[in-house]
């Protein structure tokens, strides 16, 4: 229908797609009942669905262009599709156990409802999340496309990243790899007080040349309390520029791990260096706190962070100041297979080095 579409009564959709493209509203008295299997597709105009409105049924819904604006009570079973415009979930919603697509326009969750997807790909366009905790149950994949808000979403299933475009986390919105997740494509962006957040049963593996988590704007984060494994390959480098805080195991396999954005160690985080691999501490301040440790048969570069040792420093490739500052503080115990001093400082007044 390319006309405007009020419903006060009952719409019921059988089999097939019912595809409105002229916008219109649902009054408090309208429904729209979506049986399995068949789809309401709003495709352009603008709808406001009211307070006391309903879309419900187990078939699925997709909204590919146009202004949504959803007061009412919905609960869809089957699959959710956002390829264009703008959804605003404002009423009493429920999304429980869907099969979430968003590959373009912008599909806002806002308080007042749940979402809990089987599950979740953000392949494109924009998901915001101001609900509060969006869990995913299922697997989740991310490419190319922003996630912002104020929520967090907690990928209980397992966590893919991939593609060649941008991955943007914005606002205050937290990203929690509860599983497995790897990383083998795009830039990972983050803005504002972000935090992409690898939980203690989380394993993150990145696995090619060039990952790069970067700092866009604001104090943004990634926090590790679970396992971090760098295999990018001999010769290859992955950067974060954001902080690190480690407290749990970051596992540098075969490439450099560069940082750059300073960072904590606390007394259970420890960094694991093979051999022929190298950590290099390239700027910001890095605390590697008493209980840490910085061990392993590979190489190990201060190239212009300020570095304080304060926990075990046994590497048994080369460490290398070049720029910066690597300070050995009292009660560290650094054991250095060898070392090179080409510029920067070395502080050394733990005693013995």
């Amino acid at each position: 229908a390319n006309v405007p579409f009020n419903n006060s009564g009952s719409v019921n959709i059988q089999s097939g797609t019912l595809t409105l493209q002229g916008g219109g509203a649902a009054t408090s008295s309208g429904s729209f009942t979506v049986a399995s299997g068949s789809t309401l597709n709003l495709s352009s105009g603008t709808y406001n669905l009211l307070a006391g409105s309903g879309v419900n049924g187990l078939g699925n819904f997709s909204v590919g262009g146009g202004t949504v604006n959803e007061n009412g009570t919905f609960n869809v079973g089957g699959t959710l599709t956002f390829s264009g415009g703008t959804a605003n979930f404002l009423g009493s919603y429920t999304i429980s156990g869907n099969t979430v697509n968003i590959s373009g326009g912008t599909a806002n969750f806002m308080p007042g409802g749940t979402i809990a997807p089987g599950v979740l790909n953000v392949t494109g366009g924009i998901l915001g999340a101001s609900n509060g905790v969006l869990n995913v149950s299922g697997p989740m994949t991310w490419s190319s496309s922003t996630i912002q808000g104020n929520s967090t979403i907690n990928a209980l299933g397992g966590l893919t990243l991939s593609g060649a475009g941008n991955m943007s986390l914005e606002g205050t919105c937290t990203l929690n790899n509860t599983a497995t997740a790897n990383w083998s494509g795009g830039n990972l962006l983050l803005y504002g007080a972000a935090v992409f957040s690898n939980a203690p049963s989380g394993t993150f593996n990145v696995t090619f040349n060039n990952a790069q988590i970067l700092l866009e704007s604001g104090s943004p984060l990634f926090a590790n309390a679970g396992q971090f494994n760098v295999s990018v390959g001999g010769g290859n480098t992955a950067y974060l520029s954001v902080p690190l805080n480690n407290s749990g195991s970051v596992s540098n396999q075969s490439g450099t791990l560069s940082l750059s954005g300073g960072g904590t160690a606390t007394s259970s985080g420890s960094f694991t260096v093979a051999g022929g691999s190298t950590l290099n501490l390239s700027g910001g301040t890095y605390s590697l706190l008493a209980g840490s440790s910085v061990n392993g048969a590979g190489n190990f570069s201060a190239s212009g962070a300020t570095v304080n040792e304060n926990g075990t420093f046994n590497v048994g490739g080369t460490t290398t100041v070049s720029s910066g500052t690597l300070n050995f503080n009292p009660g560290s115990t650094p054991t250095p297979a060898a070392f090179t001093l080409s510029g920067g400082t070395l502080g050394a007044s733990n005693g013995v080095l």
